[in-house]
């Protein structure tokens, strides 16, 4: 019973590996060879193994629960040295599928049906490289909650595709561009524009705050409970302008409601600042400890949204002129 019971759990995994990524193929079948083979290893001194559990205590409940206990523990020993091989096994036996490789989607040399489909298919990527810098700032915060590496290590894997999206993107663009009106040029140019500023915004996720946020975990410091609200709140008003912005790169409409919401950013990003320095007069501790990662970390978030609105500006002195 207990050996039908350990392989049969692995076929829900197997199962819900059916449908999802290379990853979750090789950790189902990881787990459904290791249970497998842990059986038949342990078969054969199924009676010894009785005995032995037999020896602690003869209820049924007990040697139940026993058995499932030390068949797990002994099985983790036997193949805990063979960790490294079987993992190398298995990744050869369920390899990424080309398909699970991160490349762009809409976007290719071959797309020059018309001027007005190529620039359909950029603008689709281009939303795409936005949505992971919006997750990007979203999750940015929570580098300096706690020290987190694997969220450091998914912020720098999220900007790795953002450059790789800007380099293919423009690439595409500038090659349309040399085969376009003077028209479909311009709005090629304002398209590569906001890309960049896009990648440009990454970059200073990447590079900027995951160091900020490094070295305050390093040297295990932690925000004052004011400064930490007031780091909390100008957060979420970098989210929100993040998220109007790029709307309004599909949404002239939005673009003056971007450039709005900005200014008034810049002027909180001025009034935390304030804030902290009344704080170091009053000899706060937290606050004193952690003034320039406080000071870097208020000037960068405003610089992300800076750079994700400078194409709101571009658009609405065109409209103006219009």
């Amino acid at each position: 019973w207990v050996y039908g019971a350990n392989i049969g759990t692995t076929s829900v995994a197997l199962i819900a590996a059916a449908g999802g990524n290379y990853i979750g193929r090789q950790v189902a079948w990881a787990h459904f060879f290791y249970k497998t083979l842990s059986v038949l290893i342990f078969y054969p001194f199924t009676n010894f193994f009785i005995t032995l559990l037999q020896a602690y205590d003869t209820s049924p409940a007990r040697m139940v629960a026993n058995s499932h206990l030390f068949f797990n523990i002994l099985s983790a020993v036997i193949f805990f040295p063979f960790i490294n091989k079987a993992a190398s096994i298995i990744e050869k036996m369920f390899p990424q599928n080309p398909s699970e490789v991160f490349g762009t989607e809409f976007v290719n040399m071959n797309n020059y049906q018309s001027s007005a489909l190529a620039v359909s298919y950029a603008n689709r990527e281009i939303m795409r490289t936005a949505d992971i810098v919006l997750s990007m700032i979203r999750d940015s915060l929570g580098m300096f909650e706690k020290s987190d590496p694997a969220l450091i290590e998914s912020i720098k894997d999220r900007d790795n595709k953002v450059d790789f999206l800007y380099r293919e993107i423009k690439m595409f663009l500038l090659d349309h561009a040399n085969r376009s009106s003077t028209a479909v040029h311009q709005n090629i140019m304002s398209m590569i524009m906001f890309l960049s500023d896009l990648e440009r915004a990454a970059d200073s996720i990447d590079i900027n705050l995951t160091g900020l946020a490094i070295k305050k975990n390093a040297l295990k410091l932690d925000f004052s409970v004011e400064g930490w609200k007031e780091i909390r709140d100008i957060h979420s008003q970098v989210v929100k302008v993040a998220l109007t912005a790029i709307n309004s790169y599909q949404t002239k409409e939005l673009c003056e409601e971007a450039i709005r919401m900005k200014r008034e950013l810049a002027k909180e990003e001025i009034q935390l600042r304030e804030n902290h320095i009344m704080r170091l007069n009053r000899g706060l501790t937290t606050s004193i400890n952690t003034s320039s990662i406080h000071l870097d970390l208020l000037s960068e978030y405003r610089r992300i949204a800076s750079l994700l609105v400078n194409h709101a500006y571009n658009t609405s002195k065109l409209q103006k002129t219009e």
